[in-house]
């Protein structure tokens, strides 16, 4: 991923999406840079704000809706697996309960040095899956 390899040693994240709310598929059809406010380390990335809302607003507008936020990716530095740690996973947890109300899963991409992998969270009436 040309983002990781920018950020490096640093790590870097934005958001990802689209459902496709109609088949209850989920497609990765955009990951959005890491916001301007965003704060990266060498062992983690705390993601910003800024812009994320009007890039989710701007999506929709130009889909008529088919295309929504599902979750974020972000990188990890070298030597560090494409798993996620504790951190990543409660991270995970918020858009899990936010786009569980509709009944979707949250997606996390995590890119590292031997590749990308995704992780999916799904959240119940009684909590995490």
């Amino acid at each position: 991923m040309a983002a990781r390899e920018q950020a490096l040693p640093l790590e870097t994240g934005g958001i990802l999406g689209v459902v496709d709310f109609k088949l209850r598929a989920i497609h990765l059809v955009d990951g959005r840079p890491a916001p301007d406010d965003s704060i990266p380390t060498t062992i983690d990335s705390q993601c910003g704000k800024a812009g994320v809302q009007d890039d989710i607003d701007e999506a929709q507008r130009r889909t008529m809706g088919m295309v929504s936020w599902v979750g974020a990716w972000h990188s990890h530095p070298r030597g560090i697996k494409t798993i996620p740690s504790g951190q990543d996973q409660k991270l995970l947890s918020h858009p899990a309960q936010r786009l569980g109300t509709d009944g979707y899963p949250a997606v996390m991409l995590i890119a590292g040095e031997d590749g990308v992998d995704v992780f999916l969270r799904e959240m119940s009436s009684s909590g995490p899956e």
